[in-house]
């Protein structure tokens, strides 16, 4: 029994599916953002992606891996500079393995830096190391990764650090892990399983063979079975006993364009092929979505295909990268590489869909068919158009080129207006239609099956933007610079007969920015400040209760009233949906629904509602379907960090972890303080998507304004420690979420640690140094102060000695004047008492002459007794003149006088007589044989004999006088 209830539960399977899901397959094509080899500057052919822990996706390409983070690209060649055909990261370890030609390992961030560096596992091999071409796929199982080549599978255990190999029957064309099992198809058809070290077929594999499986999936509708896409055959299941080929509507697809690869997330299935792109199908619900250069890839050739975290897809080409924009609410109607321009205005009539662009008026039939090419357009009108209004069963066409009117049978232009902006019901005349050209207002009215112009409009010629017709025949225009205008129309005259501006100063928040519109009979006017509308009571502009709650505030934009009641705003950010319930309330909860900012032309948003999910919304590049039911997963904004660091403009210092783990703060060396930050954000589906925001604390007063430049620089920081704290801002949501990278500038060596370690040491020793010298110092310093004042005590020694010298000279001096004066005293005495001796000897010799006389007169010679007295007195005086006892003190005096003449006088002469010292001492004196004759009792002649006979003593030479040598004696 259980084989037949094998084959019946599938085919029951697809039957409940069937009867549960409604095909909603989603109308055009799906949004592309190409990446061209110009911009990630590697090789053309991609060939497999990988995301890591923090959203950053890898690319293996021909020139290498290619790290991405939604705003740079970092390549990473291997060793041998061949080209990645396959990658996986680990998550646990962090490592993303790669293979490539002849080689595979992994490449793990430095511990410390982050740069990824390539590990090769050839080494593991040891002495045999086998030969193999390329490796085509990587997955891991019971913690063991395998590698898949052209004809092994080898199987590497990282705790052993040891490689098994695993030769298969033929070769493989693809491998995969499905649950737990190892599956391995050849190239023939055969499907085989890894069991017990061997590659053991699957049963029931008759159908597959011959046919090359491009794939190896599990099914979702049937959980435990595969799904296995052949190249050019088709879908195939395989039920776990049996293959068979899977009934699907994509089967005619892609056998004509021939699968390459697949893959699959949850219940959608990518299928990529050579010649068109690739198709995308959820089994549960049957839509299908195409993706090919029609609808923006740049080129058909898909070589691999991805799911991201946020359940886009990437797909790898044979020349460049393309993003599939999956998980949106909206998609590309009109191929991006049509030539039909911008897309203005839209709108459905009868069966048909009209489309006007800056390039004329285009239609299409509806409902839109799912296919692999775009819808077909047919070209009705040339020229720019501003609007399509469908008004009493007439299509009213407003461009450059003035009014056109038709009932879907062709347009036939209105004679009269020019250029032409909208044109709206006149409610109480049917037969009218007022129309603002790009000057005045114009009034049409419908004659003998045409229209006429009736002439322009006066009292009013300042035409300005959008405007509408309320309930009372006002006319409410929006000036996109002075306000809100509100006319009245007297159409009998031909005239506004009432104009009055609504601006900042009676109502509005702002005069700018505002649009109006009319919902149910109210006028609700779009500002920055929220919704506003017109109080009929009051005749004033007040804030509207049930909306202005309920919309977000800072931005205006078109409000759009869709079929089911519900309120579309379209921003140039995306759209806000209020949701209508049943007792016509608006619920708070909006419905948000991002759009790329640079598709959306502003000023000139314009939805028009098809049906309940399908909205056709205006773009720069055409027109988008946008599906306001769309339940998709939800795509939070990711946490911003620090991709990369490169110092002084090239040196990369730093690369984010795979596994987004900061293990330890970053240190730089002080000579690379001048440094860029690249910031990280990843999501890929625009390259405004994400703003950024950047203070760095300690440096920063302020945060930096939000900008897309996802780079920031910093030049010549000082050492120390850094915190560069980073915002990132959705523009659609506003949300903002926000992350920290701190890092520190280590000082220059001469101000690092062991520097300072090294200053310590080196001023210890200059101390150590130094107090020696200084110890040194002092001990010469007290040396030579002791010397010094040992010279001092000398030199004051001496000084005194001078000094006393001085005052002994002076002394002496005083003394020599002393001694002079005593000299010339005693000179003075000893002339006194040798002119007193001279005297006293010429008195006595006087008077001894006398006697003699006297002795000879007659009167004294006759008395005897005189006679004798007389003798006696003459002998006295004789005695007296020769035996004078002064002559001791003479002598006395003359030696002081001339400082002991006469001992210098004996020791040269020692032979002479008392007499001659008598006689040198008067000649000594200066004293004439006269003056000395007197003295010695002698006559002048025998003084003048004394001398005679004083030179033969002395000895002298004739020139030699005896005066002069005694002076100089």
């Amino acid at each position: 029994m259980r084989g037949p209830i094998l084959y019946i539960l599938p085919l029951l399977l697809a039957f409940i599916m069937a009867l549960t899901s409604t095909q909603v397959s989603a109308v055009g094509f799906l949004p592309v953002r190409n990446f061209k080899r110009d911009t990630y500057s590697a090789g053309p052919q991609n060939w497999c992606v990988a995301q890591d822990s923090i959203g950053r996706v890898c690319i293996a390409n021909r020139d290498g891996m290619l790290l991405f983070d939604g705003s740079h690209w970092h390549p990473h060649p291997l060793p041998n500079f061949t080209t990645v055909r396959s990658l996986y990261y680990d998550q646990p370890s962090g490592r993303i393995y790669a293979g490539g030609s002849e080689d595979f390992g992994y490449f793990e961030s430095d511990p410390h830096s982050g740069l990824l560096k390539f590990t090769s596992l050839l080494p593991a091999f040891g002495n045999t190391r086998p030969t193999f071409s390329e490796v085509w796929n990587i997955f891991i199982s019971d913690s063991k990764i395998w590698f898949q080549t052209d004809f092994k599978l080898f199987r590497y255990d990282p705790k052993e650090n040891k490689i098994n190999s695993f030769p298969t029957a033929g070769r493989i064309s693809r491998s995969a892990l499905i649950g737990r099992h190892i599956l391995v198809a050849l190239e023939d058809g055969r499907l085989t399983e890894f069991r017990n070290n061997r590659f053991e077929p699957m049963p029931g594999c008759e159908s597959l063979k011959g046919k090359k499986i491009m794939a190896i999936l599990p099914y979702s509708p049937m959980p435990g079975t595969l799904l296995l896409p052949t190249s050019t055959d088709g879908l195939f299941i395989h039920d776990g006993q049996r293959a068979y080929q899977l009934d699907s509507e994509l089967n005619p697809f892609l056998k004509e364009n021939q699968v390459f690869c697949a893959c699959c997330c949850d219940n959608d299935y990518v299928f990529g092929t050579v010649t068109h792109g690739a198709v995308v199908k959820n089994f549960l619900t049957g839509s299908i979505s195409y993706i090919n250069k029609e609808s923006g890839m740049q080129n058909n050739t898909v070589l691999s295909a991805s799911f991201d975290r946020n359940h886009n897809i990437w797909l790898c080409l044979d020349n460049g990268i393309d993003y599939a924009i999956y998980n949106s609410a909206i998609s590309n109607l009109i191929s991006p590489s049509s030539d039909v321009g911008a897309g203005y205005v839209s709108c459905r009539y009868k069966d048909k869909v009209l489309f006007g662009t800056n390039q004329g008026l285009y239609s299409s039939s509806y409902p839109f068919q799912v296919s692999p090419h775009p819808i077909p357009l047919t070209r009705e009108l040339t020229g720019q158009i501003w609007s399509i209004e469908e008004l009493g069963g007439w299509l009213f066409v407003s461009g450059d080129a003035g009014v056109f009117a038709g009932r879907g049978n062709g347009f036939a232009k209105v004679e009269g207006p020019g250029g032409t902006l909208r044109v709206i019901a006149i409610d109480e005349h049917p037969d009218m239609v007022l129309a603002s050209t790009y000057d005045q207002f114009h009034l049409l009215r419908l004659s003998d099956g045409s229209w006429k112009d009736l002439g322009p409009i006066k009292g009013y010629n300042d035409i300005g933007g959008k405007f509408v017709r309320d309930r009372n025949g006002y006319i409410w225009l929006s000036h996109w610079r002075k306000g809100i205008y509100r006319l009245h129309l007297d159409i009998p005259n031909m005239r506004f007969d009432e104009v009055k501006l609504f601006n900042n100063t009676n109502g509005l928040p702002a005069s700018h920015n505002n649009s109006v519109s009319l919902q149910s009979g109210r006028v609700l006017i779009s500002t920055t400040a929220g919704i506003y509308t017109y109080d009929y009571k009051t005749e004033t502009i007040v804030p509207d209760r049930s909306l202005r709650e309920i919309f977000s505030p800072g931005m205006a934009g078109t409000l759009t009233l869709l079929p089911n009641g519900d309120m579309a705003k379209s921003l140039i950010a995306g759209l806000e949906i209020a949701r209508r319930s049943t007792d016509g309330r608006y619920s708070p909860d909006l419905t948000r629904i991002s759009l790329p900012s640079d598709k959306l032309i502003p000023g000139y948003e314009h939805l028009c509602a098809l049906s309940r999910n399908e909205i056709i919304l205006s773009t720069q590049d055409g027109f988008w379907c946008v599906n306001p039911d769309y339940n998709g997963r939800r795509s939070s904004l990711p946490t911003p960090f620090v991709n990369a660091v490169f110092a002084n403009r090239d040196s990369m210092v730093y690369c984010a972890r795979p596994d987004g783990r900061l293990k330890e703060m970053i240190n730089l060396r002080y000579e690379l303080n001048s440094l860029r930050f690249e910031l990280a954000a990843p999501q890929f589906q625009s390259p405004d998507g994400v703003e950024f925001s950047s203070m760095l604390d300690n440096y920063d007063d302020e945060w930096s304004p939000f900008a897309t430049e996802a780079s920031r620089e910093y030049t010549h920081l000082d050492e120390g420690s850094y915190t560069l704290r980073l915002r990132t801002r959705n523009p659609q949501t506003g949300k903002i979420t926000e992350a920290a990278f701190p890092f520190r500038i280590l000082p220059p060596w001469y101000r690092s640690g062991w520097a300072k370690s090294l200053y310590v040491l080196l001023t210890l020793g200059i101390l150590a140094l130094l107090g020696l010298w200084i110890r040194s110092s002092i001990m010469k310093t007290q040396e030579r102060m002791k010397n010094k004042k040992e010279e001092e005590m000398e030199r004051l020694r001496k000084k005194a000695e001078r000094e006393a010298l001085v005052k002994d000279v002076e002394i002496a001096n005083l003394k020599s004047e002393q001694l002079q004066q005593d000299v010339r005293h005693k000179s003075h005495e000893l002339s006194s008492t040798t002119m007193n001796l001279i005297r006293k000897n010429e008195i006595l010799q006087e008077i001894s002459d006398k006697i003699a006389r006297l002795q000879a007169s007659s009167d004294i010679g006759s008395s005897p007794s005189l006679q004798k007295q007389l003798k006696s007195i003459q002998s006295d005086i004789s005695d007296n003149i020769s035996h004078d006892d002064d002559w001791k003190s003479f002598t006395q005096n003359f030696d002081v006088v001339y400082e002991n003449f006469n001992r210098r006088l004996i020791e040269r002469h020692p032979n002479l007589s008392p007499a001659d010292k008598r006689l040198c001492c008067y000649l000594k004196m200066g004293l004439s044989s006269k003056e000395i004759a007197p003295l010695i009792s002698i006559s002048t002649k025998s003084v003048e004999m004394a001398r005679y006979r004083l030179r033969k003593k002395l000895e002298l030479p004739t020139e030699t006088g005896l005066a002069e040598y005694l002076s100089s004696l």
